[in-house]
């Protein structure tokens, strides 16, 4: 019996995948860069900081709520 566990390298199909999500992930940090850069230019830092409070508890509403309805676990 093997008790020794083997570090396991990607397989050469999953390289492309983690390089895709690599670039999908700076894409959509730059989107929300870009983003919270307008909300600040358009309604100014006080009440950017508002509406990201808000959105940020309206996300926990929504997760809240999903777990609920679909169980956690």
């Amino acid at each position: 019996m093997n008790l020794i566990h083997r570090h396991r390298t990607p397989t050469p199909a999953a390289r492309p995948i983690a390089m895709l999500h690599a670039l999908l992930s700076a894409i959509v940090d730059i989107l929300l860069s870009a983003a919270w850069s307008a909300v600040v230019r358009f309604f100014g830092l006080e009440n950017a900081v508002e509406i990201a409070t808000a959105i940020f508890g309206l996300g926990c509403i929504v997760i809240g709520s999903a777990v609920l309805l679909l169980g956690h676990g």
